[in-house]
């Protein structure tokens, strides 16, 4: 939803402003805002491995900004949506 698509894209900009242009600080900073917890080395390495297949595709006019695409699915993910 438009909604959410706004929201991914402040929470990019958050994560840009507080981890730098670093791939992995960028992942691990998403996470650890939208979980209040540290990320795994398994979730940083694939969540950097997301960003570069995304970024791939929008300089092929393919997808938008891979970065914002992460946030977005951070956003979706069950362990964000559902409360223990």
């Amino acid at each position: 939803s438009k909604f959410f698509n706004d929201i991914a894209i402040n929470f990019a900009e958050r994560v840009r402003k507080d981890a730098g242009d670093d791939r992995k600080q960028q992942v691990a900073r998403a996470v650890s805002l939208a979980f209040n917890r540290p990320a795994t080395n398994e979730e940083i390495s694939n969540g950097v491995q997301l960003i570069k297949q995304l970024a791939k595709l929008n300089k092929q006019g393919k997808g938008s900004k891979p970065l914002e695409r992460f946030c977005l699915m951070t956003l979706n993910l069950n362990e964000f949506v559902f409360v223990d």
